[in-house]
């Protein structure tokens, strides 16, 4: 699979910055902005802004076209946002992904469907794009891995939480006796306790598993 790298790492955010709405601060209208990303030490490699270039001609020509990537942007940050790899988002692996192979995938697939000028196509595609990027992100990325991020992101917070706890209590000041020893916050235990438990570990135990990594992290 084509990965982002031929366009360089700030291709689907220039993308979709074409095509954004028009009170958006980040939307881009001149073609000089994606030919400056595009110098040294820039996020668009030479190919991925001549691509992008193309996109804004054929879509300052040709209405149906313009409509067409507006859509195909619009679900794509959708999807963005529920797949965990918003902006707002913790998990690199996943943001990564995103960027990498999932946009430029599909908006290589896309650009395919739109030289054919079927308009049909254009429309079943559109309208088939969330399942694609569905099943494109789950044969990239896994549950398991997803929850073993996601568990490796939590108990480095409970470690982070356990240290902050130590600094407040020396400090003397009070903390939540029910998470004082832990220092986890209550909804980071939550969720924690509510993935898989590895090896058919009880509640009980995979809680002591948590407890114990959260205490005591190199042990």
């Amino acid at each position: 699979m084509e990965s982002t790298a031929p366009f360089g790492k700030g291709y689907s955010d220039a993308y979709k910055a074409i095509f954004a709405p028009v009170d958006d601060a980040n939307r881009i209208t001149d073609p000089n902005v994606i030919l400056q990303r595009a110098a040294p030490g820039g996020d668009l490699t030479r190919k991925g802004a001549t691509r992008l270039l193309e996109v804004m001609k054929e879509s300052r020509k040709d209405v149906d076209k313009q409509t067409a990537h507006q859509n195909f942007t619009g679900i794509m940050s959708q999807f963005e946002e529920t797949s965990g790899a918003g902006k707002d988002s913790t998990d690199p692996y996943a943001k990564a992904l995103y960027h990498e192979k999932i946009f430029p995938a599909l908006s290589n697939q896309f650009s395919d469907v739109l030289e054919r000028g079927d308009k049909a196509d254009v429309r079943k595609f559109i309208d088939e794009l969330p399942e694609r990027a569905k099943k494109l992100a789950a044969s990239l990325d896994a549950p398991e891995q997803r929850n073993a991020r996601r568990m490796d992101a939590l108990l480095e917070q409970a470690r982070v939480n356990a240290e902050t706890a130590a600094v407040t209590a020396a400090s003397g000041v009070p903390k939540d006796p029910e998470f004082a020893r832990t220092g986890v916050k209550p909804e980071n235990w939550t969720q924690a306790m509510a993935l898989p438990r590895p090896g058919g570990l009880t509640p009980e135990n995979w809680a002591k598993v948590l407890r114990r990594v959260a205490i005591s992290p190199t042990s």
